[in-house]
Formats: structure tokens, C-alpha cells, sequence
């Protein structure tokens, strides 16, 4: 798929020009996006959850949905659809069923800590993660937030107060001054449960940021990746990762980059995740021209506009993931292309790269409606 920054192809008109005009007219456009149907939406069983669409289709949109289909298609399934009110989005090929209630399903799930990985666009995320929970009555007190000096990382934070760690840590230079890292604690108003999240900060793949030197009988550590999960989250592994991968960043270097380190990554997470947790490794985001400097206009990235090499990045991406995906034992997925979600909403850009905050909320309500299914 070969789409320019401002010039999209035919298919992706008028969702997006449609999508934009109710954004900006209001009541004035009524637009009905889920397929109709003559009568009601009936309940699930099961469940006592509100079947939204689609519920003459036996499959529910679920992790196992879209595993199944990786098997049968070999790839991300592209049939996207939001709501009318551009509240959510899912898939028109299974039925959407309302989540009831998320602290419901982080019960269920034994979920109590949630990691969210990625760069500016991650850290807009792990925000957005805590608004959403405090939408649903478990609100979220920061517990503790980086404090970087300029970019570099912040090795007080980093070493959880452990001084010969900190003694043994090597800083370089971050190359994003908004993205330090936060923890905070969400505590359910009705049962007390606790969820404990945090946003880390990565900006690429196998990087430098910190490493650690030998010492106290301990091994050198040579990449930030490798500090991240053999050493920082070794005695807490997240139960949930949602590792947002940076395109923007990445698009800026040759696609070898992240053939060969993208691999390295996930071999890493692998060898160090405990067999229960769960991380979704997500794809790149569309980019716009709004907003954007007039030096990046129509800027190319080792010959693709901005869009065409994060399609490029995102089938990379899947194509390194697939086996993981279909694997019904390695707690390994993805989700969607966010390319194809993002594409009708770019009315939302702020700068050609960070949305506005309804796609952080739209992201989060969509991936709990399918996260919680199975």
C-alpha cells in the first residue's frame, strides 16, 4: 500500500473525509459507520454484555479472533470500522461486545501491573491509560516520574534506590526530551483492587540509553533492552506489555535497522518474560502534514514519504511477529495496523505525528473491548 503524507488513495477518501466532517459538524452530519440492521442489538448470554454490532456473526472480536485470522490470512486484517460518535473502532468481519467493566476483566485476567513502552507517542499512551482507568472508577495516583536532566535518563529513578546498580550504570543521551518515564497506582473505588502501571521509555530498537559495566560480580550489560528486561523488570515482570514500537524514530534509519535488531529485541523479551505474562507488540501510526514544519513536508525517509515507510516498518513488523501470533502458547500478539485505524481519523493530528487526545482514548477503549473477550 503506497499512500503520501496529503495525497491518500480513493479507498481511504471518504471514510476519512466523512469521519472529519461529523468531528467538526457535530450534530449537523449523521453518519452510521457499523453496519445496519433492522432490529435491536440483543445481549450476550453469557455475558449480559451489550453486542454493539455484527451479531448474526458467531465470532466475537477477540485475541483468538485475530490469531485465527493471522492463520488463515497471513496478515493484519485491514476490514476497520469506527463508531459513529468515533469513540472506538474494531473490526466488521466479527461481532464488538461491550466491555462491562475493566476492572472486571483485570480480575479475571490476574491482572495487577501493566508496562506501556514507546516514545512520545508511548508516553501520550501510558497517560492516556490512566485517564481511562480512572474513567472507570479506579483512579491513579502518580507514584513516581523521572526526572531527566535534559535527555538523559534519570539513573536515581532507574536503579529503584539500588546504589551499587546505580554505581555500575553507563548514561548516554536520549533523543527525546518529553518522554520520562512515570509509575503510578490505580486502586478500584469499589473493591480496593490495585493495578500498578508505568510508562518506559524507548525510542528505537537495541539501544544505548543505559548500559551497565561489570562489577560486584556481575556482567556487563550492552544495550538499553537488555537493562530494561534482564535487570530493571527482572523481580517485577508487568503481567500486561503494551510495547507501542517507535516508527516515527525508526523510519529515520535504513529498514536493515530494524530487520536485523527488531529480532535481537524480541529474543530478548522472550528469554527474560515469565511464561504468563502477556505482551502486544503494536504497530506504527499514520502521519500527517498538519502541523508540520515546512522541512518535513514531503520529506523522505531513504526514499519513502513518511507513510509509505511506516506501512513498510508495520508488514516488516508483522512478518517478524507472525509465528509468535499464531502460537496459541507464547502470550506474544500484536493487535491491528494502526495505519489502516489511524488513516480516517487524521483529522486529529496535531503535528503530523501525536494525535489529539480522543485517539489515546479511542486506542485504549477498542483494545480492552478485545483484550477482555477471551
Amino acid at each position: 500500500m503506497a499512500i503520501e503524507n496529503h495525497i491518500l488513495k480513493p479507498r481511504y477518501l471518504l471514510t476519512i473525509s466523512l469521519i472529519c466532517m461529523v468531528f467538526l459538524s457535530g450534530p449537523l452530519i449523521k453518519i452510521e459507520l457499523f453496519p445496519k440492521h433492522n432490529t435491536e442489538p440483543p445481549k450476550d448470554v453469557s455475558t449480559g454484555r451489550i453486542v454493539l454490532s455484527n451479531w448474526n456473526i458467531s465470532s466475537s472480536c477477540s485475541n483468538s479472533f485475530l490469531r485465527k485470522f493471522v492463520q488463515e490470512n497471513h496478515r493484519y486484517p485491514d476490514n476497520i470500522v469506527w463508531d459513529k460518535n468515533k469513540t472506538l473502532f474494531h473490526l466488521s468481519v466479527c461481532r464488538l461486545i461491550e466491555l462491562a467493566s475493566v476492572e472486571e476483566c483485570l480480575l479475571h485476567k490476574s491482572i495487577s501491573t501493566i508496562a506501556v513502552y514507546g516514545d512520545s507517542q508511548g508516553w501520550r499512551y501510558g497517560h492516556a491509560l490512566r485517564f481511562h482507568l480512572n474513567h472507570e472508577k479506579m483512579p491513579c495516583i502518580i507514584t513516581a516520574e523521572e526526572k531527566r536532566h535534559e535527555k538523559e535518563p534519570d539513573l536515581e529513578y532507574l536503579s529503584r534506590g539500588d546504589n551499587q546498580l546505580r554505581a555500575r550504570m553507563l548514561p548516554a543521551s536520549h533523543s527525546c526530551s518529553g518522554c520520562s518515564g512515570f509509575r503510578a497506582k490505580c486502586t478500584s473505588l469499589t473493591t480496593n483492587k490495585t493495578v500498578n502501571i508505568e510508562y518506559i521509555d524507548t525510542e528505537d530498537v537495541m539501544t544505548n540509553y543505559v548500559t551497565l559495566r561489570a562489577g560486584n560480580g556481575s556482567k556487563a550489560v550492552s544495550t538499553f533492552e537488555k537493562f530494561l528486561f534482564e535487570v530493571y523488570l527482572k523481580d517485577s515482570f508487568p503481567d500486561l506489555n503494551v510495547f507501542f514500537i517507535p516508527m516515527n524514530h525508526i523510519k529515520r534509519k535504513p529498514m536493515k535497522h530494524f530487520k536485523d535488531n527488531f529480532p535481537r529485541l524480541l529474543s530478548v523479551i522472550k528469554a527474560n518474560k515469565p511464561p504468563n505474562s502477556e505482551v502486544f507488540v503494536i504497530s506504527g501510526t499514520a502521519e500527517s502534514d498538519k502541523g508540520r514544519a515546512a522541512s518535513y513536508l514531503n520529506r523522505r525517509f531513504h526514499g519513502l514519504l513518511a507513510n509509505d515507510a511506516i506501512e513498510k516498518l508495520n508488514s516488516e513488523l508483522f512478518a517478524m511477529l507472525e509465528s509468535d501470533i499464531v502460537n496459541a502458547t507464547s502470550k506474544i500478539y500484536s493487535f491491528l495496523n494502526l495505519m489502516d485505524v489511524t488513516l480516517p481519523v487524521l483529522c486529529w493530528s496535531k503535528d503530523g505525528v501525536h494525535f489529539e487526545r480522543e485517539w489515546y482514548a479511542a486506542f485504549w477503549k477498542s483494545f480492552f473491548n478485545i483484550y477482555c473477550i477471551d
